[in-house]
Parts: C-alpha cells; sequence; structure tokens
C-alpha cells in the first residue's frame, strides 16, 4: 500500500491487486465546506464527488 499527504494537505492512500488489474484509492481531506479557505477552492467539492 502507497499512503502520503500532499503538499495541499490532502491524505491519500492507494493500494492495487496486481493478481486481478483492480486499483483503489482513498482521499480525506482536514474539513469539509467550513474550512475551504484553508483548501485550495473547490477541494471540497471535488473530494465529495469523486
Amino acid at each position: 500500500m502507497l499512503w502520503g499527504v500532499t503538499d495541499e494537505g490532502l491524505r491519500y492512500a492507494i493500494r492495487q491487486r496486481p493478481a486481478s488489474g483492480v486499483a483503489y484509492c482513498a482521499l480525506t481531506i482536514g474539513g469539509g465546506t467550513r474550512a475551504e479557505e484553508e483548501l485550495p477552492e473547490g477541494t471540497a467539492h471535488f473530494v465529495e464527488q469523486c
């Protein structure tokens, strides 16, 4: 499993299942639309729609 935090504060985890060719990606942020002034504009909405 590969995981980390981007410069913008998005936490991510990626898990690949080589035998099936399937990969899973999870993104989390430290806030919602109320905290958007601390995040790049539109981040909360983008993560919500993923």
